[in-house]
């Protein structure tokens, strides 16, 4: 009987670990980057956020850290940040590891050690190939 009410206890004990392991949600550490080009300013964090979270989150919260308005990451375009917005040669461009990315901030999901940046530039003088 001492022997099953052992067995019991450490089987409850190992439930609980178990679960305590699996209830953590994991994270990624990720580079953020959000580039003035056109003034030469930069702002940049490494963040750590869970695993399903998307690009724009990681851009939600740096702006958030520094108290800047950020539009248009819900659509997955960002359109301003700060009060630099969107214009006839200006664009919010996003890259992944120094690449253009081909989708939006709220479909991208980082991978642990990414590089991710947004960038105010001159889209004109920029190429799509």
């Amino acid at each position: 009987m001492k022997r099953i009410t052992s067995l019991l206890l450490a089987s409850v004990i190992c439930l609980f670990a178990f679960a305590a392991c699996t209830s953590q949600e994991s994270t990624k550490n990720v580079e953020v980057f959000i580039i003035n080009q056109i003034d030469d300013e930069t702002l940049s964090d490494t963040l750590s956020l869970p695993d399903a979270s998307a690009a724009g989150e990681y851009f939600r919260q740096l702006c958030n850290k520094n108290d800047f308005e950020i539009v248009g990451i819900d659509e997955g375009y960002v359109t301003r940040v700060e009060g630099l917005e969107n214009n006839d040669t200006n664009a919010w461009m996003f890259y992944v590891n120094g690449e253009l990315c081909d989708v939006g901030v709220k479909d991208y999901v980082p991978s642990n050690g990414d590089k991710i940046e947004l960038i105010y530039l001159d889209w004109t003088q920029i190429s799509f190939e």
